[in-house]
């Protein structure tokens, strides 16, 4: 995510409920934000997508998104779908529908799903 491109937000198929967080902007202030956001990122050879949600609220929460890889990289795929953590990836299954569920998120968690073309095979984390 450092090398590559902001290209979308994560909007979010489930409803996600609204909270209040402290935002401390110019002046501190309160804000109602989703209590899970997510986007949507590029590399830079356009070759793989990252999907990065965070859930911001102190309980679990669930958040299901829509992806197309197609319209943002420049494979048609088959698409695996992996789920990166400090320890490494671990493959994950695309339904057909593209429909793309974190299940529930701890509360604070941070979670990255990555979307590469099948013929990639390693996806150059290591």
């Amino acid at each position: 995510m450092v090398d590559g491109q902001l290209i979308d937000e994560l909007r979010p198929l489930n409803e996600v409920p609204l909270v209040t967080h402290l935002w401390h902007r110019t002046h501190p202030h309160t804000a109602r934000l989703p209590a899970v956001m997510g986007t949507l990122w590029r590399d830079v050879s356009r070759e793989r997508l990252a999907l990065a949600v965070v859930n911001t609220t102190g309980v679990a929460q669930t958040f299901d998104v829509r992806v197309e890889p197609e319209r943002w990289l420049k494979g048609n795929g088959p698409w695996c779908l992996y789920d990166l953590t400090p320890s490494g990836e671990r493959p994950l299954r695309l339904p057909e529908d593209r429909r793309v569920r974190f299940g529930d998120l701890a509360p604070r968690e941070i979670r990255v799903f990555m979307l590469a073309p099948q013929a990639a095979g390693w996806l150059g984390l290591h």
